[in-house]
């Protein structure tokens, strides 16, 4: 549902064309891909949504699941999109700047562990806990945007009224 809401809100922003959603098409869940963006530039990029429930102003970043390295270093997507849903906020993190920039700086940050037992299988992930406002200062493409769950019930409401 916020992966959604997320890709409505993106349809939102002024430097997007369209959005496709790839979310159940394996191969791009193998990449850790949910959309295809196509900017108003015509760049088509990949963009990875991920939620989080805390507040804490820090990001988990998983390094490891199952033993081998996680999705924030395995994903091919160009951007994640990374909505902490219950701030109604969402950060804009360009990949080839925030990755390198976080991995560099690794040995700063916490570690922390996940685990689930969603969708029948179960896993166990390690991640870094991040500060996302020096994310967000020190990555110059990294943007944070406001109001997106309300942002996308506009996208919504506007095709309803048209």
């Amino acid at each position: 549902m916020v992966s959604t809401a997320a890709g409505l809100y993106l349809l939102n922003l002024p430097e997007v064309q369209w959005i496709k959603s790839v979310e159940d098409v394996p191969a791009y869940q193998e990449m850790g891909v949910d959309f295809e963006v196509e900017m108003s530039d015509g760049r088509t990029i990949l963009v990875e949504v991920k939620t989080d429930s805390y507040q804490s102003g820090a990001v988990f970043l998983e390094t490891k699941c199952n033993g081998k390295d996680g999705c924030f270093v395995t994903s091919r997507a160009d951007v994640w999109l990374y909505v902490q849903y219950k701030l109604d906020r969402g950060y804009w993190l360009p990949m080839d700047e925030v990755r390198p920039y976080v991995l560099a700086n690794a040995p700063r940050y916490k570690v922390g562990a996940a685990k689930s037992k969603a969708g029948g299988s179960t896993w166990v992930a390690e991640g870094l806990i991040v500060p996302i406002p020096e994310v967000v200062e020190n990555c110059p493409g990294a943007r944070v945007y406001e109001d997106v769950l309300g942002g996308a019930i506009e996208v919504i409401q506007g095709v309803l009224t048209r």
